[in-house]
């Protein structure tokens, strides 16, 4: 499928840009929510958004590393396992802390109510289906 680490890159860096997206809509999703002081003053909520934006960061820290790596083609070991040890698997590790608060909060009813949260859980699947394919692409380097 691919030939080169190059080839690998751009195709997680297309992946990287397409999470991005999704964070973006997830990130204007949550701040219209928290428009309604229900999501300001729930726990479950706040720590939801807590590990969602460690996540984020990360995940943009990937993007912007992955960027740097495939316009300066420095594909060397150390740099890769760099991007998988100190920015992918940190922004898997708090994406996952902030799937299991979402996991709490999407069983709340006076969360689930507003039409603005239903649209949360659909981009968030739309999410891990691109998270899913970036783990699968990173496999490709066979470090």
């Amino acid at each position: 499928m691919f030939q080169s680490y190059d080839e690998i890159s751009k195709y997680i860096l297309g992946l990287l840009n397409s999470s991005s997206q999704q964070i973006l809509l997830i990130d204007g999703i949550i701040y219209n929510l928290l428009v309604n002081t229900i999501f300001n003053d729930h726990i479950e909520f706040q720590e939801f958004m807590n590990e969602w934006n460690d996540a984020s960061y990360y995940h943009f820290q990937c993007e912007g590393y992955m960027k740097t790596l495939v316009v300066t083609k420095c594909y060397s070991h150390m740099s890769i396992y760099y991007f998988i040890n100190n920015l992918i698997i940190p922004a898997e590790k708090h994406f996952a802390e902030s799937l299991k608060h979402f996991s709490k909060i999407k069983v709340i009813p006076e969360l689930t109510h507003t039409e603005q949260f239903k649209l949360l859980p659909k981009k968030v699947d739309d999410l891990k289906k691109i998270a899913i394919q970036i783990k699968e692409g990173i496999k490709l380097y066979s470090l």
